[in-house]
């Protein structure tokens, strides 16, 4: 599950003893068991026509959501947002679903936690906590819901598919070395990626998709869906080179053979990622 945070702060860093960063461990673990316990009345708001909920389980933070698909159009990505509870500042949180297909008629179970800032209960009035289902994004990059924020989710979807789809071929460059070659060739592949542009600004195919697709959104929002573009070619980046991280980790030790067993498959999963973007 991704989480993305709506919110702009600064952060200040300082450095604290050991003692102390040891008693605020203990008092925030105290506070977080008593918040779990707090009741809390939730209120579900579904903003899309037919991406139904049709079970809600809650247990303490944790809320579990049976969703069905009522749409005629499969299901690639959703979001669910938790707006500030009443009478209280903080975050307002974006959960977005992980990359799925939900097909026409099909459920899908999604499970999240509300945070301590959205538990905290100061008197009766303030007790409901309210989860909205916000938006979908079909698979033909069309959406409901807040369409600002089903604009948002293709913008960065489209970025991680462009990385994607410069990747690959480097992958298979390094694949098509000699088993002696294979660590010295992805040496060269995490270089490769790392220089990657992240510049979302020339991206005209992908400018053009949101453009056609959410033109009236793109209008009022085109700089921040460019901007989002951006994000996806960071995030398309940055979790590739966790993964090649990851990878060389399990086959330090490992023959030259069982690394491009590895690359392979991670090759697979990267042509099946980019199917789905």
């Amino acid at each position: 599950m991704r989480i993305k945070l709506v919110l702009k702060t600064t952060y200040q860093f300082a450095l604290v003893s050991s003692l102390v960063l040891l008693m605020f461990s203990y008092a925030n673990a105290q506070s977080q068991e008593s918040v779990a316990n707090q009741d809390y009345r939730l209120r579900l708001t579904n903003r899309t026509q037919l991406f139904e909920v049709i079970e809600v389980n809650t247990k303490g933070k944790d809320i579990t959501l049976r969703l069905k698909n009522g749409y005629e159009k499969s299901i690639i990505d959703f979001k669910i947002a938790l707006p500030r509870p009443l009478g209280k500042d903080g975050m307002v949180i974006d959960y977005v679903g992980e990359p799925v297909v939900i097909a026409p008629g099909s459920t899908y179970e999604y499970k999240f936690s509300l945070p301590p800032s959205h538990l905290e209960v100061q008197n009766e009035a303030k007790t409901e906590r309210e989860v909205v289902i916000a938006a979908v994004v079909f698979d033909d990059r069309t959406g409901d819901g807040d369409r600002e924020k089903a604009a948002t989710m293709v913008a960065e979807r489209l970025g991680e598919r462009i990385q994607v789809s410069r990747i690959l071929p480097l992958l298979q460059g390094v694949l098509e070395l000699p088993d002696s070659d294979l660590q010295r060739g992805l040496e060269s592949l995490k270089s490769q990626v790392a220089a990657l542009s992240r510049d979302p600004s020339g991206e005209s195919e992908a400018i053009e998709i949101l453009r056609s697709k959410y033109e009236n959104v793109f209008e009022r929002q085109k700089d921040n869906l460019i901007g989002e573009i951006g994000t996806g070619l960071y995030f398309g980046q940055g979790k590739f080179l966790v993964r090649i991280r990851e990878l060389e980790k399990q086959v330090s030790e490992k023959s030259d053979a069982s690394l491009r067993r590895e690359l392979k498959a991670l090759r697979q999963e990267y042509e099946k990622a980019l199917s789905s973007l």
